[in-house]
């Protein structure tokens, strides 16, 4: 059936699969620490502390410009960035689709 593998080699190849396995498992690191202050930055945002929340988002457009992380960053800024006078409007759009909607539903 074949040669029986020495001793040797059954070491090698643990410690090569030991050595991927901290590669990939670092890698899966760097981004989980961009994640942690995207959560410190919208539960900022949720407290309504929007200089805070905008500080964190920005920590984390920097420190990932093009990666996972950094995109809703970017998204979140430019949430908080929005004029209140368009958040207005776009409540009171929201606010009538979801009356017209009822007043389908209930038949007025």
């Amino acid at each position: 059936m074949g040669r029986k593998q020495s001793r040797a080699w059954k070491y090698i190849h643990l410690y090569v699969a030991s050595l991927t396995f901290s590669f990939l498992f670092l890698l899966s690191c760097a981004t989980l620490k961009g994640n942690d202050i995207l959560l410190c930055g919208q539960m900022l945002l949720s407290k309504r502390n929007y200089e805070g929340a905008l500080e964190e988002n920005k920590k984390i457009l920097f420190r990932y410009p093009d990666r996972p992380p950094g995109d809703e960053a970017f998204f979140n800024i430019g949430l908080m960035e929005l004029p209140p006078v368009v958040v207005q409007s776009i409540i009171r759009i929201f606010d009538a689709m979801i009356f017209c909607k009822t007043c389908k539903l209930i038949g007025c």
